[in-house]
This record gives C-alpha cells, structure tokens and sequence, in this order.
C-alpha cells in the first residue's frame, strides 16, 4: 500500500503540488490525469521516492520511504518515465538486464535467473528482436518499450508509469495497456500518468485528477468519468458515450467547443 498525507513537493523548495493526501491498496490499477501541468510527473516521482516531499510523509507498506535503501525501495516500486534524456550507447538488453539491480549482491553479478527474466521480459514487451541493438539506434517507441521491460524486470509489487505509451502507435499501446492489466489482474498495483482520456477510462478502475497542483477528484472510473466533471477539469465541452464493446465511458469532444462564436449580421 502506498500513502501521501499531507505532502507538499516541488523543486528547489518551490511547491508544485500542495497537500496531497493520496492511499492505493495493493494491486490497485490507477491513472493519473489533469491538464498539462497540473502535477502529475512530480506526484510519480515523489511516489517513486525520487523528489523528496517539502513536507507530509509517504509511505510505502508502513514504512516511511526516506528511511528505506534505494535497493529495498527499488524492489518495492519500479518506475517508467516520460522521457530519459539521451537514450545510452548499451544493448537493449544491457539496459532491461539493469532492472534486476536491486537483487544482486554487492560483489555479485546478474545470474542466468536474472539474465531469463529480463529475456522474458523483452518477449512480454515485443522486445526480444531489439536485444542486441544499441539504444541509440532505436526509435522513440522502442526505446519507451524496453524502459517498460526494464521496470518489468525489477518484478516490484508496484509499477509507476508516466504517460509510458505516449510515443508507440495504437497497436503497441494497446499491447502494452493489455499487459498493464493482466499484471493488475495478477495483484501488481499500477499507477500510471495517461495522457488520453479514453484509455484511462478502458484500463483503470480508478481515476485521480489534479488540476493546478492539486487533487480535485479521486473515484472509480464510472463515478467520476462524467460530463460534468470533466468539462470542469479540461474547461471545455466533453460528451460521454458508452464504449460498444465493453460499456465503459468514453469522451467526445464537442465540435463547437473549439470554434469562436458566429455572430449574425
């Protein structure tokens, strides 16, 4: 279980967001949204223990993160980001063998077992064909596909993404939102920033908002995916529609919503 009370986090003492108070039980599947800049990258990396809070207190199964070793806080939550800066000059597999880390001894080095579950985590991940290539060489989407693999391979309990599929075509997407959700199913807990609506609203089974540094809406997906709320949140007109297949809430844009007024005369 993971638990913000209280926190105010932000940079160079500069709070992003203010007083958030946030559990997720154990084997949870979350997403993260609100507007561009409303907070949800400095949440994921302050519940990935890597932005200290200003202030409150996380905790992760009770214990307080600060107090944890990076290796007992990496076995406990793995973590795909946005974005890595320039991509490494390493085999693919080099970079998704780093996720089994937290688990070699300090003089040790990666076993066969370590060696077959990152193997195993390229094949879940559509990777497997990419293991021998550098990382320089690979596109946006494959790059993003072996972090994904990567935090696999760390096998944590606990598995935070930011906007993660933000770069693959809708195959992969999908592909990867399906694994997303078996992990789920199997009790990993999931917490992922995603940036389309829909997706959230498929996968998820629960939906936080921020807006502005804070928390406005937090609930299961039928409760709070709603018109209103969302023309709230986005401030502008959204329609909801069921999903043909499985029923679920979908947005629609409201075609007037993005066009000026016509005025007669």
């Amino acid at each position: 279980m993971i638990n913000l009370r209280n926190v105010t986090c932000g940079y160079a003492g500069q709070p992003v967001l203010r007083d958030v108070n946030l559990t997720v039980q154990s084997g949870e599947m979350v997403g993260l949204l609100g507007p561009n800049g409303s907070g949800k990258t400095t949440l994921l990396l302050t519940l990935s223990g890597v932005l200290p809070p200003i202030s409150g207190e996380m905790l992760l199964d009770g214990a307080e993160t600060s107090a944890l070793s990076p290796a007992k806080r990496a076995r406990g939550i793995a973590s795909v980001p946005q974005r890595m800066g320039e991509q490494p000059d390493m085999e693919a597999f080099s970079l998704v063998l780093m996720g089994r880390y937290p688990y070699i001894s300090f003089l040790g080095g990666y076993s066969a077992e370590d060696r077959d579950i990152a193997a195993k985590a390229m094949q879940l991940t559509s990777t497997a064909h990419l293991a021998h290539r550098s990382a320089l060489t690979l596109s946006g989407g494959e790059f993003q596909r072996v972090l994904i693999a990567r935090a696999l391979a760390q096998q944590t309990p606990c598995l935070l993404l930011d906007e993660a599929t933000s770069g693959l075509d809708i195959a992969r997407k999908v592909e990867v939102f399906r694994l997303l959700h078996a992990r789920h199913a199997q009790g990993t807990t999931v917490i992922s920033a995603i940036h389309d609506l829909n997706t959230a609203a498929l996968y998820c089974e629960r939906l936080v908002f921020l807006k502005q540094g804070r928390i406005v809406l937090d609930g299961p997906v039928q409760d709070v995916f709603t018109e209103q709320h969302l023309t709230d949140i986005y401030e502008t007109r959204i329609h909801i529609v069921s999903h043909p297949v499985t029923g679920a809430p979908q947005a629609c844009l409201s075609p007037l919503a993005c066009m000026p007024e016509k005025h007669n005369g």
